[in-house]
């Protein structure tokens, strides 16, 4: 990230926008020769990763955002205790499946934002 390290640290806000943030994580990738990444993204920088899937990115993304999930996601997987208990579309896991944990999670999960 920009400012961090020994990378520059431009005064002005422009140089730390989403798109900026974005062609810098894109310019790694390309630097390295990488075909495939896996970020993680907190705060401002789940921003990021959503502009690389808006780009068509292929990535694989562990959040308990589910607004995010909704969006994003072609397929969603959800894990409890090391087991995969639903696995299907996105408006399959978030909207049909009766797994009671899964249930009483993405009811947790809403109810807290």
């Amino acid at each position: 990230m920009r400012g961090m390290g020994q990378s520059e640290a431009p005064e002005e806000p422009e140089p730390y926008g989403v798109d900026e943030i974005t062609a810098d994580l894109v310019g790694l990738l390309d630097y390295g020769g990488v075909d495939k990444a896996i970020f993680v993204g907190i705060d401002f920088g789940a921003f990021a990763i959503q502009d690389l899937a808006q780009q068509g990115m292929a990535m694989i993304v562990a959040t308990h955002q589910v607004n995010f999930i909704g969006r994003f996601a072609d397929r969603v997987i959800f894990i409890d205790e090391g087991v995969v208990k639903v696995e299907g579309s996105a408006d399959y896991v978030l909207h049909q499946a009766t797994e009671p944990r899964l249930v009483r999670f993405l009811q947790e999960v809403r109810e807290a934002t």
